[in-house]
């Protein structure tokens, strides 16, 4: 797939080193799960970042690099695009009305009740 090159599994295996998140964990998820999660790192790095901190600062020591961020990014970009865009017009289009929700009534009620 698209995150099969052996860097996505090395950079996973680096942030479960420094982070400990359970989700993260080699030995309970699968690769697929395990890049879902890492949107709250890419949160986490944000928030470092934002307050000039070091990343993911840990016990151990263990230390994230520039390329090691660039893929976190694009992983995180990824999964937030897929979940709020979708893959495909109809899957757009469901995601769309579902996000609206009461919104087109209360337009339609408004525009109804001025008329």
């Amino acid at each position: 797939g698209q995150f099969g090159d052996p860097k996505y599994e090395a950079m996973l295996d680096l942030v479960w080193r420094a982070t400990r998140n359970q989700k993260l964990d080699p030995t309970e998820w699968p690769m697929d799960k395990r890049l879902m999660h890492l949107n709250s790192v890419y949160q986490q790095i944000s928030i470092d970042q934002a307050h000039n901190m070091p990343l993911l600062h840990n016990k151990d020591g263990v230390q994230v690099s520039k390329q090691d961020i660039a893929l976190i990014k694009d992983v995180s970009g990824y999964f937030f695009r897929l979940r709020y865009q979708g893959s495909d017009p109809t899957q757009q289009r469901g995601l769309a009305r579902r996000a609206a929700g009461l919104l087109p009534v209360e337009i339609a009620r408004v525009l109804h009740a001025a008329a």
